[in-house]
Formats: structure tokens, C-alpha cells, sequence
């Protein structure tokens, strides 16, 4: 978990540098590192509440995957990176994370 967070962390002050352009890129991000980390199943379930989250927070009425439904309510890349982002650490705090 600790390695997801450093992640985000880092690719929050600069998405560039680890060539991310769109939330999508994210996800891709945290598959890898799900599949190279012991602690996949507790990354999978840190990010199953996140979509849970997101669902609650934008009022999405179909249970899907966070990047889908930040990619519903967006209307850019960037738009998407920024919701991510702000929504990402509001979980981590309500979660006890950070």
C-alpha cells in the first residue's frame, strides 16, 4: 500500500515525467504495479472502495471501474487527471491513508 501512495504522490507533481496523460494512464500504472507487489490484493481493494467512492461522490447510479466513470464525467484529458487527483486524496483522508 505504502508503494500505491508514493505512486500517486509522485505522479501528482508532475504526470509528465511518467508519461501520463489521462486517468486510463493511471490505471494502467496500477496494474503493473499490482502485478509486481505482494500487496496486489490489498491495492485491489484500496481501489474497489475508490470506485465505490466515486460512484457516491458524483452521484453515478451503475457500478463500474473509477477510471470509467471519472472518463463519464469529465471533458478532457486533463480534466480527468484533476478529478482523479482531488477525488484520490479525498478518499485516502476518509480513509485514515494519508
Amino acid at each position: 500500500m505504502k508503494e500505491l501512495l508514493s505512486l500517486f504522490d509522485a505522479l501528482s507533481k508532475s504526470y509528465g515525467l511518467f508519461g501520463v496523460n489521462k486517468v486510463e494512464d493511471i490505471n494502467y500504472l496500477i496494474l503493473g504495479l499490482r502485478w509486481s507487489n505482494n500487496s496486489s490484493l490489498e491495492i485491489a481493494k484500496f481501489m474497489h472502495g475508490f470506485s465505490r467512492f466515486i460512484e457516491k461522490k458524483f452521484e453515478i447510479n451503475r457500478q463500474t471501474d473509477w477510471e470509467r466513470n471519472i472518463r463519464l464525467i469529465s471533458f478532457s484529458d486533463a480534466h480527468t487527471l484533476e478529478l482523479f487527483k482531488e477525488s484520490f486524496f479525498e478518499y485516502c483522508k476518509k480513509e485514515n491513508v494519508l
